[in-house]
């Protein structure tokens, strides 16, 4: 699996998160910290938003549409952008009556969230196989180059019209999908749902709502947290650890490609061959996010000793190593969970992980950069241990690469 991260999939991950954290580098560089705080806010309060309207209908929803004929994917997609549409409206509206939204502009919110949402079509082309999952890569690549370049042009002349384009890739390759006649989104096919169609998606999200859950408790903290500490740790600490959040996650695509090619050879191989590919699978991602952590490691040191020109300790090194290494590993739990049926383990490892980190913010009471970050590295180390304690004996491959035993 090493060798395919040679692939088109693979550079798709690479032009995706390299172009999104690349903007959230220039934001920091070209606006002030008030401005850059304001479009981290944005960021956040989408991606929670599209948590909450998501009804765990992503990763769960490539196995999901296989199990149920792919002739199917298009009636169901125009189902979840219908109820997606209809969602956000409604959290933006009661967001704005609570004064929740009063610092963010309402349109603004709005599109954003409605464009994030659309990335569910990266699971849809799971479903359909391989083929499918190249062409959409090949076509991320086309997209998100130029995006970027029209982003940065935007950002120099006009800040305003910068905000709408955050997430604007998604929605034309979602557009582009639909008039490719390979795909299963394809707008020539059946696009209206039945009541059989609803019935049966209905059944779904409502028995994913386990990755739904603990997808809403994951942002609330990662995103929430960065939203409380602007506050407390002031401007200019909370950015900097909105910054060392997005460039862990930048590097997921490793974890999310990887996945992706081992998630359709499961969904299509035979059962025989399953717990070998299941071997190789962990044991390059234990590998590969070993090498992760040595690149956030020189990044970290890049941004804050050099850039920032900040005397720290080797604490803050540490911490970027620690977090980045389970937080990859994490990433690829979560699709043997989704394999194993097992989605309420999601919901404990994100709901244990959100209430040991605020136990930590409550007692750390953290006032620096160092402290958010301490509180950072429990909630991932808590996130991932869980679940592997938990399911002790389904996890027994990742407790052999990392050599765990109960004693």
């Amino acid at each position: 699996m090493i060798r395919s991260l040679l692939n088109s999939v693979v550079f798709s991950k690479i032009v995706t998160a390299a172009s999104q954290f690349l903007i959230v580098m220039l934001v920091q560089f070209y606006l002030p910290k008030e401005e850059t705080n304001y479009i981290y806010q944005l960021l956040s309060w989408s991606a929670i938003i599209v948590a909450m309207i998501s009804f765990g209908a992503n990763a769960a929803l490539s196995k999901f549409l296989r199990d149920h004929n792919g002739d199917r994917s298009l009636r169901f997609a125009v189902f979840l952008l219908i109820k997606k549409v209809v969602l956000i409206n409604i959290i933006c509206f009661i967001g704005y009556r609570l004064n929740i939204f009063t610092e963010l502009d309402f349109e603004q919110l709005m599109f954003i969230s409605l464009c994030a949402s659309l990335n569910f079509v990266d699971y849809i082309s799971e479903s359909d196989g391989y083929k499918t999952v190249r062409f959409i890569s090949i076509l991320k690549i086309s997209v998100y180059i130029p995006a970027f370049v029209i982003k940065w042009y935007l950002l120099s002349i006009d800040s305003h019209y910068f905000y709408y384009s955050l997430y604007i890739e998604w929605l034309v390759v979602f557009l582009v999908m639909l008039f490719n006649p390979q795909s299963s989104l394809h707008w020539k096919g059946k696009w209206l749902c039945n009541y059989e169609d609803v019935k049966v998606l209905w059944s779904f999200l409502t028995t994913s709502s386990w990755v739904w859950l603990s997808g809403i408790i994951q942002l609330s903290w990662t995103r929430g947290s960065f939203i409380i500490l602007s506050s407390q740790i002031g401007l200019a600490s909370a950015n900097t650890y909105f910054i060392f959040i997005r460039v862990i996650e930048a590097f997921s695509f490793v974890p999310n490609a990887i996945s992706m090619r081992y998630f359709s050879k499961v969904l299509a191989c035979e059962k025989s061959k399953v717990e070998r590919l299941k071997k190789q699978y962990i044991n390059d991602m234990v590998k590969i996010s070993s090498l992760i952590s040595f690149a956030v490691l020189i990044l970290t040191w890049a941004y804050v000793g050099i850039y920032l020109k900040l005397s720290t300790d080797y604490t803050l090194y540490l911490i970027s190593m620690l977090s980045s290494f389970f937080f990859m590993l994490r990433i690829s739990l979560s699709r043997e969970i989704v394999l194993n049926g097992k989605l309420h383990w999601s919901l404990i490892s994100y709901l244990s992980a959100f209430l040991f980190a605020y136990l930590a913010y409550v007692l750390i009471s953290p006032e620096g950069i160092i402290g958010a970050l301490v509180c950072y590295l429990i909630y991932v180390l808590t996130s991932f241990f869980s679940p592997v304690i938990c399911g002790w004996n389904t996890f027994k491959e990742y407790r052999k690469c990392l050599n765990l035993r109960l004693n």
